[in-house]
């Protein structure tokens, strides 16, 4: 028997300290290494990005000087400029270039920069990555057609079926793809196809429907149609036609206001509620003063609270006065957030409404606070004005 039992086990703790530190200062050395080697190999890639601008900035300068109409010379300055890239990183930098100057061009110039991407190495390249099964060769061939999908409209067959991507990134930028087509059929079918999936996110769909609304070109009359084929469609999941419904308000697509609010004239208590809520946004944002009584008859008496909510917001955007009396009724509704939106939407109303706010009676205290603390506001404006 080892009369020293505890040295033994000393001495073994001691050199498992010993070697779990030596581990962690290998890990902490590789981890170093390797951010210096990482951060080595991102200045050479951006000193050579730099090296390769320089050298092609020139030849596109003179590229977009030269005459479409002399193919003869225009076939010679691509031919230089191909003769440059040798590299996918080439392509990339000839790419990011010709996006940098046409932020800043428009007109003729802009046109002759959209030829320029279209060169056959380029275009090979990013037409491959269409078929790729990579996310991100998705992602950057789409990126790419953006720029040229009207000068190579053949493509949008490949582009359509990459809407039904698992990948939200690769549906998002095959669909903007496709809204840089100038033909608004093509692009009504490809935010059909957007609407009926299910699972995006409100903001994502908003920033579609505002890429629909292609504001090269002046095509807001048939952008309606298309959208109220959309909305109408009870196929499309009531979520994606109520977000719909708000961005062609937020858009300002007028002539739909009518539209919209025949829809609330013909609704039911038993339709959804998406729908009411988003119709309701939508009157507020038209300013659509003549639908306050419509939407004080359809949804005073809501049982769903989002909607009594939007329902106060919206009578104050409207600023009609006959929405008076419904607001101080719905200054004691069952919900606090409906009360407060209430009272605010008094206050939007002008002097009538801050006259009904000081005589309000027999609410509960937290509102009578609100309903002063607003009072106290415009009373200070009020005299700030008059001085």
């Amino acid at each position: 028997m080892n009369p020293f039992p505890h040295i033994i086990a000393d001495e073994i703790a001691r050199n498992f300290v010993l070697v779990v530190l030596i581990v962690l200062l290998i890990m902490s050395t590789f981890l170093v290494l390797t951010a210096i080697i990482l951060r080595k190999k991102h200045e050479r890639d951006e000193a050579y990005r730099l090296r390769k601008k320089e050298e092609l900035y020139p030849l596109m300068l003179n590229y977009l000087d030269l005459d479409p109409g002399d193919r003869k010379a225009v076939e010679k300055a691509e031919s230089d400029i191909i003769k440059r890239l040798k590299t996918a990183r080439d392509l990339e930098v000839i790419e990011d270039l010709c996006l940098e100057i046409m932020y800043n061009i428009a007109g003729a110039e802009k046109l002759k920069l959209r030829q320029l991407l279209l060169i056959q190495p380029l275009y090979t390249q990013r037409y491959r990555q269409l078929k790729s099964w990579k996310v991100e060769n998705l992602i950057q061939g789409c990126l790419y057609f953006v720029n040229v999908i009207n000068q190579r409209s053949n493509v949008l067959e490949q582009i359509f079926p990459l809407i039904e991507n698992r990948s939200v990134l690769v549906l998002h930028t095959a669909a903007s793809a496709i809204f840089a087509y100038d033909d608004v059929v093509t692009r009504g079918r490809a935010l059909k196809q957007v609407c009926m999936r299910t699972g995006i996110s409100e903001m994502a769909l908003l920033e579609l429907v505002y890429k629909f609304h292609n504001k090269e070109f002046d095509q807001m009359d048939e952008e309606v149609s298309e959208l109220i084929g959309i909305i109408s469609d009870r196929s499309v999941p009531n979520v994606n036609r109520g977000v719909i419904i708000k961005s062609v308000a937020d858009i300002g697509y007028a002539t739909m206001a009518d539209y919209l609010h025949d829809m609330i004239s013909g609704m039911h208590d038993t339709d959804n509620g998406v729908i009411a809520n988003s119709l309701i946004h939508a009157m507020g944002r038209f300013e659509y003063t003549d639908a306050a009584g419509l939407l004080t008859e359809k949804f005073s008496s809501s049982p769903d609270v989002a909607i009594r909510e939007t329902l106060a917001d919206t009578l104050g955007k409207l600023g009609n006065t006959a929405s008076i009396p419904v607001l101080i009724g719905m200054t004691a509704d069952n919900d606090f957030g409906v009360r407060v939106r209430a009272v605010y939407a008094l206050a939007a109303l002008g002097k009538p409404g801050y006259e009904a706010l000081r005589h309000m009676e027999g609410t509960e205290d937290e509102i009578q606070r609100i309903a002063a603390s607003i009072i106290a506001q415009l009373e200070t404006g009020k005299n700030k004005t008059e001085k």
